[in-house]
């Protein structure tokens, strides 16, 4: 019998997660995103959310890794290229740091550009 990857299973896990990890319980939203994680590979909000909780544990490497995971599948998310930010500023890599800042909000523009011209059409 083999175990079927669903992202719908994956996002409940993702979403517990995010709750827990708002609630401050670190080691079961770990639990809980690394099965969405391995239910559902390709869903870069659950590679955010690990991100989060690696940082709130204080494993900036980790978050590192997870949010530049979270962006090569999304690149076009901004709050992914902010959330690695923090982390390099965290961890004192200032460049990679307003590399990321300058990419989000090169992302948000364009995002507002896009939603004006949608309005606009």
């Amino acid at each position: 019998m083999t175990i079927q990857l669903d992202p719908e299973l994956a996002k409940g896990y993702s979403r517990r997660a995010e709750l827990l990890l708002r609630a401050e319980q670190f080691d079961r939203a770990l639990k809980d995103i690394d099965e969405a994680i391995r239910l559902g590979p390709e869903l870069a909000a659950a590679y955010n959310i690990r991100g989060e909780v690696h940082r709130k544990m204080g494993t900036p490497s980790r978050a590192i890794a997870d949010l530049t995971e979270a962006i090569r599948l999304k690149p076009t998310c901004p709050d992914y290229y902010r959330g690695r930010a923090w982390v390099y500023e965290w961890v004192q890599e200032d460049a990679k740091a307003a590399a990321d800042r300058a990419e989000a909000d090169r992302l948000e523009r364009s995002r507002v550009a896009d939603r004006r011209g949608d309005a606009a059409g």
